[in-house]
């Protein structure tokens, strides 16, 4: 009878999800992915009936842009570039801070009881 129970656990929670998956891997991924369908009547140029204007002389171009590249070799730098800084492994010596002078106490007369 024990069986039965663990048949139905994995029943939902392995088996469904893997048909959904391969379902939509198989089936849907390729609708997905496939081109869409083309009008061969959108492809083809409408005529108009006004014949379209001669380009203007901005919009002709004629031959190669005229380019000129010059190369010059980097400059030496006098800065030496080294590797990054290598830290030590000793531990930091922690500085302790410098005595400072104060004034010295007043001296405070101390009273006495007579004794």
């Amino acid at each position: 009878m024990a069986a039965k129970p663990l048949l139905v656990f994995v029943a939902k929670w392995l088996i469904v999800p893997i048909l959904f998956g391969l379902l939509g891997y198989y089936v849907v991924g390729p609708m997905v992915n496939a081109a869409p369908a083309t009008k061969t009547a959108a492809t083809q140029p409408v005529e108009s009936a006004e014949p379209e204007p001669e380009p203007t002389a901005s919009r002709k171009f004629t031959g190669e842009p005229a380019v000129e590249v010059i190369v010059e070799k980097p400059k030496k730098s006098k800065k030496i570039r080294s590797g990054p800084k290598k830290r030590s492994t000793e531990p930091t010596k922690k500085e302790e801070p410098a005595p400072t002078e104060s004034a010295p106490a007043p001296d405070v007369p101390v009273e006495s009881d007579g004794a």
